[in-house]
C-alpha cells in the first residue's frame, strides 16, 4: 500500500514538474528592448528633425523693430518638408535579432512616423523549455506602428506668437501653444526671445532695417500606441529644446517689406516609448503566460548644430494687419506663414503704409 503510494507521488511529481514552463525573462527582454530600440530609430529619425526645424523658425517677419510698448500677436503656421525616400525604410537594411521580423502586405517596408498607415505585423520569438528538459518556442504578433502623413510630405506646425517694443531698440517675442489633448495626443509648446535694432549704430537709409536676435523654444508631442503589447501607462513622447542665434535685414517699400537672414541654431531632442510591456503567450497550454515585462524601453537623443538662410516677404494692410510668408534653407527646407495684427507697432509718419 505504501508503495503504490510512492508510485502516485512520484508520478504525480514527475508530471506537474513536466507542466513547469521556464524563460530566461531578462534575457529575452534585453533582446526585445534591443530590437525596439532598432526600430524607434528609423521610425523617428525624420520627425524629430521636422519637430525641430518648425521649433527654430517663423520668429522673424521682418528686420524692423517695433515702437517700445507696441504688441504685435501674430499666428505662425510652418511646414518642413521631408525627401520621399526618408518616409519609408526597408526592414532588411538594420540589424535586428533573429528572433525579430516582420510580414504583411508592404512587407519588408515599413512607414516612419511620417510615412502613413500601415497594416504589417512584426513577429517575435521567445524560447523556453519545459520541466528543464523539452525546448519550446512561441511567437506572436506585435503591430508596427503606423505614422502620420501630409500633402506633400511635409511636418505642420501651428503656434501662436506675441511681440512686445521695448525702449532702446529692443523687442521682446514669446510664443505658447497650452497643453491640449485630442484623441489620444496632446502637444505644448513654449518659446521666448529677445531682438535688438542695429540701425542706431549705423547710418542707414530710412527704410532699410538690420536687427539681431536670440531664441529658445521647447516643444513636446506625446500619444498613445495602439494594440502594442499589453501594459500600463504606455506612450510616445517626442521632447526637444531649440537655441537659434539670427540676424535680418529688411527693405520696406510702401506696403511691401522684403526681408532675408543668416542663422546659427543648436537643436536637443528625445524620441521615447514610456510605460509598462508584457509579452504573454497567446496560444496553447500556456495562453496567457508572462515570458518579461519591460519598462521605459526607448529613449533615444538627438543633437544637430547648423546654419540657415532665410527669405521672406512680407505684406502690410492699413498698419494693422500683415501677411508674411518665408522659407528657410537648412538640412531640412521649411515654409512659414505668419498673419499678424498690429496695434500701435508702425512709426506714424509712415503715412502710406
Amino acid at each position: 500500500m505504501i508503495y503504490r503510494l510512492l508510485c502516485i507521488l512520484l508520478l504525480m511529481a514527475t508530471q506537474l514538474k513536466a507542466q513547469v514552463l521556464d524563460f530566461d525573462s531578462e534575457a529575452i527582454s534585453e533582446d526585445f528592448v534591443y530590437n525596439l530600440n532598432v526600430y524607434s530609430e528609423a521610425y523617428s529619425r525624420p520627425v524629430i528633425d521636422a519637430f525641430s526645424y518648425n521649433s527654430i523658425n517663423g520668429w522673424n517677419q521682418t528686420a524692423r523693430i517695433i515702437r517700445p510698448y507696441s504688441v504685435r500677436l501674430e499666428f505662425v503656421a510652418g511646414a518642413v518638408f521631408t525627401q520621399e525616400d526618408n518616409v519609408r525604410f526597408n526592414f532588411n537594411d538594420y540589424a535586428f535579432s533573429e528572433n525579430f521580423d516582420v510580414s504583411g502586405p508592404t512587407a519588408p517596408i515599413l512607414p516612419t512616423a511620417l510615412g502613413g498607415t500601415t497594416e504589417n505585423l512584426f513577429q517575435y520569438t521567445v524560447e523556453g523549455t519545459v520541466g528543464g528538459i523539452q525546448n519550446i518556442q512561441a511567437t506572436r504578433d506585435i503591430p508596427a506602428l503606423s505614422g502620420a502623413e501630409f500633402p506633400g510630405n511635409s511636418t505642420p506646425n501651428l503656434v501662436p506668437q506675441i511681440s512686445l517694443g521695448l525702449p532702446k531698440s529692443f523687442e521682446l517675442v514669446a510664443r505658447f501653444f497650452p497643453y491640449y489633448k485630442y484623441e489620444g495626443v496632446s502637444h505644448n509648446e513654449f518659446g521666448i526671445g529677445v531682438k535688438h535694432g542695429l540701425n542706431q549704430y549705423f547710418n542707414f537709409p530710412e527704410n532699410l532695417h538690420w536687427n539681431i536676435g536670440a531664441f529658445y523654444d521647447l516643444n513636446q508631442y506625446t500619444y498613445r500606441p495602439d494594440d502594442f503589447l499589453e501594459g500600463e501607462d504606455q506612450k510616445i513622447r517626442l521632447r526637444g529644446s531649440a537655441f537659434l542665434v539670427e540676424s535680418m535685414a529688411s527693405y520696406d517699400y510702401r506696403f511691401v517689406s522684403v526681408f532675408g537672414g543668416l542663422g546659427f541654431y543648436n537643436w536637443t531632442n528625445s524620441f521615447s516609448i514610456l510605460g509598462t510591456y508584457r509579452y504573454e503567450l497567446e496560444e496553447g497550454e500556456f495562453n496567457g503566460r508572462e515570458v518579461f515585462t519591460t519598462t521605459d524601453p526607448v529613449e533615444i537623443f538627438n543633437n544637430r548644430t547648423g546654419v540657415k538662410a532665410s527669405a521672406g516677404v512680407t505684406f502690410r494692410i492699413l498698419k494693422l494687419v500683415s501677411l508674411s510668408t518665408a522659407y528657410h534653407f537648412a538640412s531640412r527646407n521649411t515654409l512659414t506663414l505668419n498673419l499678424s495684427f498690429n496695434f500701435g507697432t508702425w512709426p506714424r509718419e509712415e503715412g502710406d503704409q
